[in-house]
């Protein structure tokens, strides 16, 4: 049984004393196959320095640096 929200999908969980089906196990590994990506993209654009400090250009020039720095971050991210 799994719980839908629109849009997303919460992994199966086991009952207690009962083994997980192995297509209940299939669905959860191709949920956490999607939530590494997710997380790990995160984890790489909050190590970027220009994220973290303050903006100091000017307010017009922050969309194209953001998309520089998010082009970059797919490039270099095996």
């Amino acid at each position: 049984m799994t719980r839908a929200t629109p849009g997303w999908s919460t992994p199966v969980k086991k009952l207690p004393g009962l083994p997980l089906r192995e297509a209940d196990k299939a669905f959860n590994t191709s949920i956490y196959r999607v939530r590494y990506v997710v997380e790990r993209a995160i984890a790489c654009l909050r190590a970027w320095r220009v994220l973290r400090a303050d903006y100091r250009r000017p307010v017009k020039t922050f969309p194209q640096i953001i998309t520089s720095v998010l082009a970059l971050a797919f490039t270099y991210t095996p």
